[in-house]
């Protein structure tokens, strides 16, 4: 009976190994074919797509300057001409100070026109950094920037003051030239006597 049952044993073991030779053949093949799957996606094309708000996350705000097409005839006092030798590219109106930029000019552009405002009554003094001119109430600078091709126009207006008639007596008159600025300090330092300080501009007066 153990030699008639011998051969089919033998077949059965056969029959196992087989299988579990296929079975591993096919555990072999399912790691090959997903990492062929695998490498066919990483060797496709790729997009890169930045993300929607990358256009605009590390652009600088650009600010709004304040450029000037013409003469500020608006904001510069009617008693200072306008510069026309060369282009005026910014007017800025800034804390007691008008700012004026005037490109493609030069030193003797500058010249010209500082005469013109001498004929017209301002009063012109200059050093080696900027030239200066007063009329009333306005103070107006020069300065050449840029290898003489740049002009910066910088007019100041003071506050104009009162005569204190009221504080002293009236055989004191009010100068008839000139133009009060700031307030006038009034002191009686003793009886019947006055101390009092004046700032005063040549020019045309304030009516």
């Amino acid at each position: 009976m153990n030699n008639k049952l011998q051969p089919q044993k033998s077949g059965f073991r056969r029959a196992c190994r087989n299988a579990a030779g296929l079975m591993g053949a096919a555990l072999l093949i399912l790691p090959l074919l997903t990492s062929c799957g695998q490498g066919a996606q990483k060797s496709g094309p790729q997009e890169n797509t930045p993300p929607a708000s990358a256009g605009t996350q590390n652009t600088p705000s650009i600010p709004d300057l304040p450029m000037a097409a013409d003469w500020p005839s608006d904001l510069a006092p009617a008693q200072l001409p306008e510069y026309t030798a060369g282009t005026v590219t910014a007017a800025v109106d800034g804390e007691g100070v008008l700012t004026i930029k005037v490109a493609d000019t030069g030193r003797s552009d500058l010249e010209d026109y500082l005469e013109k405002l001498q004929g017209a009554g301002w009063i012109v003094t200059s050093n080696s950094y900027e030239t200066k001119t007063v009329l009333g109430l306005y103070t107006v600078t020069f300065a050449l920037q840029a290898g003489d091709t740049m002009l910066q126009i910088d007019v100041y207006t003071a506050e104009a003051g009162a005569w204190p008639a009221d504080k002293i007596p009236p055989d004191i008159l009010e100068p008839s030239s000139g133009t009060l600025v700031g307030e006038v300090e009034v002191q009686e330092t003793m009886e019947n006597a006055w101390y009092f300080t004046a700032w005063m501009k040549p020019g045309h007066r304030n009516t």
